[in-house]
């Protein structure tokens, strides 16, 4: 519970930091201004990578693969070395998917 806490606060604190980034993502436009910023720094860490298209997808749902994908980047490499794994446990992944590991 103190590592999530203690991740969440450094989420907090960076998203704080001013970023100037150019266009990150070729649907950058669609982004709001309200997120533009979250969104660059949390790109600037590799936390959202976007599609393989170029784009973001602002305004689309964010799927479960996508959800485990983005929580596993947040985590310190300690953790990250703990979770991972080369098969996933749940039976509808199929092992070669991209987020199979997350």
């Amino acid at each position: 519970m103190k590592k999530l806490l203690a991740m969440v606060l450094a989420l907090v604190m960076t998203l704080s930091l001013a970023v100037s980034a150019n266009a990150a993502f070729k649907d950058d436009k669609s982004i709001s201004d309200d997120y533009a910023e979250s969104v660059a720094v949390l790109n600037g860490m590799g936390v959202f990578k976007g599609y393989e298209d170029g784009s973001f997808k602002p305004e689309g749902n964010i799927t479960r693969a996508e959800t485990a994908a983005i929580l596993f980047r947040l985590m310190d490499e300690g953790s990250r070395k703990t979770y991972y794994s080369t098969t996933s446990g749940f039976r509808d992944v199929a092992s070669g998917s991209w987020y199979n590991t997350y």
